[in-house]
């Protein structure tokens, strides 16, 4: 055991213990809408009913739910695992367990994995396809060591986030720039790289080819939408705000409605992201071929993203969104920066450490008993037979986040969504049942046993 490694050791013991427990401290578990429409697709699966979402995913949560009988526990165990077999991986590979925890400890990464989100799995399968393409461009993995699980990697990505196709499309821009310069045009039926990639559109080739088939589209545009752009001024700032904070270790920028703070922060991200355009600049040597993958995998991954915008009905860009590209932005930027300066590796520590503490602070700002809430639903859920609908009959009733500025005596109130009794409830009732259908109106329905009230779930 290498001295210095101890604290390693114990971070990941700490992010660990984060991510199991956090979320029963949570208001709202770590479930949201994508969560529940996940749910109701386990539930229906081994039938496929929407394309809205992959079904990669959603096959996890019933292979767990058939040791938990919960799909909200299922999620919980899928996360924790996802996130436990990263650091133990690049610790018995020796592939850059520092620098791998402390990507790990940074808040795109530590946060994500306190919900029950398809990223959970998705950003394990791009750690893994990252250590691929190091094993072989540094030469250690040729052909089918190479070939065959990265290409599984690769088409098991895409079926459990869409957008998978945009980091596929990145490796495939490296590939491009690596045959150009290495003048490998002659010998590319010579490179396993050219199978894996061919190998890697069959499979996502028949994956889509299976959605257009059953639901006449791709990537389920069609229920998507278009974008509502009336004020393309104001929905392109919304978007720039998440790209801007895509190597941002600690924070995210969501208060675009608090016009002085919001210039503070974006001006620490645009800083921070001149610091390292110069620091690349002044090391180019030590910019291999595969820092070359990770650097234009992930830009690509977040130009398509903000593209993306434009086309389909989707939230503003945010971390969860452009993770991804965070992870293999920074993961490079790590590296680079234990190369070049290591004796500067506590510092480095030290941030992930307050990226760490600042998460955990945030997410228990104000904790609750969310299991103990939970079971109470389920009780009164199953209690209730047949119930069909769930109506938020107190919807002004709400729960108002108060937040002081340090160093100020200025305070900001913000109504989070994710705190509001309706939403909470309503989630916890569909992880009991995911086919309970949220009605905005119960003028409608005769029968009110069908419905289950908010007011019924103080």
């Amino acid at each position: 055991m290498k001295n210095g490694e101890y604290k390693y050791y114990f971070l990941f013991v700490l992010l660990v213990a984060g991510i199991s427990f956090v979320p029963f401290f949570l208001s709202y578990g770590g479930i949201n809408s994508d969560a529940v429409a996940y749910f109701k697709l386990a539930k229906e699966f081994p039938q496929v009913t929407s394309n809205l979402f992959p079904i990669g995913y959603p096959l996890l949560l019933k292979l767990g739910y058939y040791f938990t009988h919960e799909f909200y526990f299922s999620s919980r165990i899928i996360s924790v695992l996802s996130f436990s077999v990263i650091g133990l991986f690049s610790y018995y590979k020796k592939f850059y367990f520092k620098e791998t925890i402390l990507l790990l400890s940074f808040r795109f990464y530590f946060s994500l994995y306190m919900n029950s989100f398809s990223e959970t799995i998705f950003l394990s399968i791009v750690y893994f396809l990252i250590y691929y393409f190091h094993e072989y461009i540094s030469g250690y993995k040729k052909r089918g060591k190479f070939i065959v699980p990265a290409s599984l990697l690769t088409i098991y990505m895409v079926m459990i986030r869409y957008s998978g196709v945009y980091i596929y499309i990145g490796i495939g821009f490296f590939l491009i720039y690596h045959t150009i310069r290495n003048n490998l045009f002659l010998k590319i039926l010579s490179q396993s790289y050219f199978y894996y990639y061919l190998f890697s559109l069959v499979g996502i080739a028949i994956y889509l080819s299976f959605n257009y088939y059953n639901f006449n589209s791709f990537f389920g545009e069609q229920i998507r939408g278009v974008p509502d752009i009336a004020d393309w001024k104001m929905f392109t700032y919304d978007n720039l705000l998440g790209v801007i904070n895509v190597i941002n270790p600690v924070f995210s920028i969501k208060l675009k409605n608090y016009f002085g703070l919001s210039i503070l922060l974006i001006t620490i991200d645009l800083l921070f992201l001149l610091i390292i355009i110069i620091f690349y600049s002044k090391n180019l040597k030590k910019i291999t071929a595969f820092h070359q993958m990770l650097l234009i995998t992930g830009v690509t991954y977040l130009i398509l993203m903000f593209g993306s915008e434009y086309k389909q009905s989707i939230e503003p860009l945010n971390m969860r969104m452009l993770a991804p590209a965070s992870v293999l932005l920074c993961f490079s930027i790590l590296i680079v920066l234990f190369k070049v300066y290591p004796s500067k590796k506590n510092y480095m520590f030290a941030l992930g450490c307050f990226s760490v503490f600042f998460t955990l602070i945030n997410q228990l700002k104000n904790p609750v008993n969310f299991l103990s809430h939970k079971f109470k639903i389920d009780r009164i859920v199953k209690e209730k037979e047949g119930v069909k609908y769930f109506y938020d009959d107190i919807p002004n009733e709400k729960n108002i986040s108060i937040y002081r500025i340090p160093f100020t005596n200025k305070k900001i109130k913000y109504i989070h969504p994710y705190m509001q009794s309706g939403f909470i409830n309503s989630t916890i009732v569909r992880t009991y049942n995911p086919n309970i259908v949220l009605i905005k109106s119960d003028s409608t329905i005769r029968n009110k046993n069908l419905i289950i009230y908010n007011s019924e779930l103080r």
